[in-house]
């Protein structure tokens, strides 16, 4: 039984392959954007529950992104980043996000996010 969609960003291959891994073998139908053009293209063909954001890799800037997506869709935000800056973090926050891990996070506070996000059925 697939729980959600989700949209995985990023371009570090390691890290979205062991995210796709684990979100599906919860049962999560998991799509991959390895750009942000990539993602926007794929966001107007498929409806997703969630976008998850490896900000570390991506060659633009985060929180014009996050802007730019909450502004097309109204669905969860989650970001994944090493920055640990309080400023960033507000600011992804005020952009839109609805969740920022910064690296390292375990794989359960990972999946307790995306459990969180996902729409009540």
């Amino acid at each position: 039984m697939v729980q959600g969609k989700i949209l995985l960003i990023g371009s570090e291959v390691m890290m979205i392959t062991l995210l796709k891994v684990l979100l599906e073998s919860k049962g999560h139908c998991v799509l991959v954007a390895r750009c942000i053009h990539e993602a926007l293209k794929s966001l107007q063909i498929d409806r997703v529950d969630i976008v998850v954001f490896d900000v570390n890799y991506l060659e633009i800037d985060i929180v014009t992104t996050i802007a730019e997506i909450h502004r097309m869709l109204d669905v969860p935000l989650i970001v994944l980043s090493s920055i640990t800056s309080r400023t960033v973090m507000q600011q992804a926050e005020e952009a839109g996000a609805s969740v920022y891990l910064t690296k390292p996070f375990s794989a359960q506070s990972f999946l307790d996010a995306i459990t969180k996000q996902l729409p009540q059925a």
